[in-house]
């Protein structure tokens, strides 16, 4: 007994040793990860307004001509109806493109079909990067020999669309090589704000043109390009010189963002010093994570990265307004990690990535700042709380970027001095999250798109809510939108407007259509509606059709009151919800 007492206690020993030596081996392959939790508490004030909240998504890039060509209008418009419409878009414009140096000729086609697609569906205004780098390397044109080509070249765009309202010149000189050098960059500057004066004077347009550059490839880095840029404007003697803008690119601070923050204070020192006028608002025409074809680790990880981190990036750069901070990009053309929509392997006109996701949660929120406090490193490395409101109600946005870390977080967080506008109301919230199995397409790619986790109808709770997030994981992004309601408490459903539409409404006849649309083929569906007090007062069976649409009649025969009511659709586990008045 004593003997096989031994042998089985060496033998659990053998294991236990073993289990542990495998362990550590996954550990030192990445094959397991630990994560480590921590506690965050975030105070959101509602009294204290801080002005206008940046509207991240107004500001983005398109590539260029050829990228995406053949989704583009689909693309545009599937944007516009996630509320991306873009009030600026950053195109591109090669001058190779439209003139031919050997005939002289100029030909827009090439173009076309890009340009128009831009301003007719997705764009209010349209920021040209004119990359000027043909004429000037390949060409050999002197700045004499470049102005009236590119005076020509505006003055067609512009007549052909006039949403056309800023020029930027050139597109990261300081990465062109062949031996072009700082010295070089503004006489060819001088010739563009010379062509954008006379442009401007000459055609009396509604909506002048503005000039700026350069669009240096890094700030952090190539600095000195711009510089000596800031140095010739100062020393340019030409009293009609203009620069309505200052445009740079900024990447490289993906371990901590909370740098950018500076960037416009040592902007305004430089211009400072040179006599300049420190109100130049300064455009970063593409920003980002990641510079060139850089990574931090797996494609999945980097996508969720991206999302946390461009929306720390909006954060920092937003703290000083003369800073406009554009999105970079829809589509990217080589790099899937910068995609806004879904475009690897296969393109998508009705999928978003988890950075597009995080820009329609940008496009939600409501209108005007307020306080919040973060739970953060002297890198911005942690949990941040980014808030708005207006005359709808309240909306949050919260986020763990933590780059390459893991530490998760249970977040709790405090809403304060809620507006006068849920006084004696109950609350209507609404969750969404976007993590490594939410609203993400490398984990559920036909279920990639932003969409409700919980629709609930709450108590009113006084002048303050207090709410614990779900685990936020590392990189991971939520948003809580609070709204006030006449429903009463207990109406717990999932919302996804843009399935379903009711008409008439409000109808005041025995029956109204439910049109659906976005649902599987053929699926079975359970209507029901409920009253303001959460009891329902309706219940029937229908199903989708062979396409995923329909158009559902239903016949309530004068039973029910004027009022509001709640219609909603089960779809497998899901409930959508919308708003019916009866008259």
């Amino acid at each position: 007994m004593k003997k096989d007492s031994k042998l089985n206690f060496k033998t659990i020993k053998d294991l236990i040793f073993n289990k542990i030596f495998i362990l550590i081996a996954l550990l030192i392959q990445g094959s397991i990860s630990i994560h480590a939790q921590s506690t965050a508490t975030v105070a959101v004030n509602c009294s204290q307004t801080l002005g206008t909240l940046f509207r991240a998504e107004d500001y983005n890039n398109v590539s260029g001509k050829n990228t995406g060509s053949s989704t583009r209008n689909a693309d545009y418009a599937f944007m516009n109806s996630n509320g991306l419409h873009a009030k600026v878009m950053r195109v591109w414009l090669g001058e190779a493109d439209v003139y031919n140096p050997t005939t002289s000729l100029y030909n827009y086609s090439v173009i076309t079909d890009y340009l128009n697609d831009v301003s007719s569906i997705y764009a209010d205004e349209m920021l040209v990067n004119f990359t000027a780098s043909m004429m000037i390397q390949s060409w050999k044109y002197t700045p004499a020999q470049c102005k009236p080509v590119v005076k020509k070249i505006l003055l067609d765009l512009k007549n052909m669309y006039p949403k056309i309202k800023y020029i930027e010149c050139m597109n990261e000189p300081d990465n062109w090589g062949g031996g072009f050098t700082e010295s070089m960059v503004y006489p060819y500057y001088k010739v563009f704000y010379q062509a954008v004066n006379e442009l401007n004077s000459e055609n009396n347009y509604p909506v002048p043109l503005q000039i700026g550059g350069i669009a240096i490839m890094t700030f952090k880095y190539n600095y000195s390009w711009l510089l000596r840029f800031l140095d010739d404007y100062k020393s340019d003697t030409d009293p009609t010189k203009r620069l309505d803008f200052i445009s740079y690119h900024m990447y490289s601070y993906k371990s901590g963002p909370r740098e950018i923050s500076t960037s416009r204070g040592v902007l305004d020192t430089w211009l400072l010093s040179r006599d300049l006028p420190t109100d130049i608002p300064a455009l970063i025409t593409e920003t980002g994570l990641f510079a060139g074809d850089d990574t931090s680790g797996t494609v999945a990880d980097d996508y969720l990265r991206q999302a946390s981190g461009m929306a720390s990036y909006t954060y920092w750069f937003t703290q000083n307004s003369k800073n406009v901070p554009f999105q970079w990009v829809l589509r990217h053309a080589n790099y899937g990690i910068k995609d806004q929509m879904v475009n690897r392997p296969v393109s998508y006109s009705n999928k978003l990535t988890p950075y597009g996701n995080m820009l329609k949660m940008m496009g939600m929120m409501k209108k005007t700042k307020i306080s919040t406090t973060n739970v953060m490193d002297g890198n911005g490395i942690g949990v941040y709380g980014y808030a708005a409101l207006d005359s709808s109600g309240v909306s949050v946005m919260a986020w763990n970027y933590q780059h390459t870390g893991t530490t998760r977080y249970n977040a709790t967080f405090n809403i304060n001095n809620l507006p006068a506008i849920f006084t004696g109301k109950n609350i209507r919230r609404r969750m969404y999250k976007i993590d490594q199995t939410t609203s993400n397409h490398n984990f559920d790619l036909a279920n990639c798109n932003l969409a409700v986790l919980s629709d609930t109808i709450l108590s009113n709770p006084g002048t303050s809510y207090t709410i614990k997030l779900p685990l936020m994981n590392e990189n991971s992004v939520q948003m809580i939108i609070l709204e006030p309601s006449d429903i009463s408490a207990g109406v717990s459903t999932i919302q996804n407007d843009q399935r379903v539409r009711i008409s008439p409404n409000p109808t005041s006849g025995d029956h109204f259509n439910l049109e659906l649309n976005g649902f599987e083929l053929n699926e079975s569906l359970t209507i029901e509606i409920f009253d303001i007090s959460g009891k329902m007062v309706y219940s029937n069976h229908a199903e989708t059709g062979n396409n995923g649409f329909s158009n559902i009649p239903i016949y309530t025969n004068y039973r029910l009151k004027p009022g509001i009511y709640v219609v909603g659709i089960k779809s497998n586990n899901t409930r959508i919800t919308t708003k019916l008045v009866i008259n």
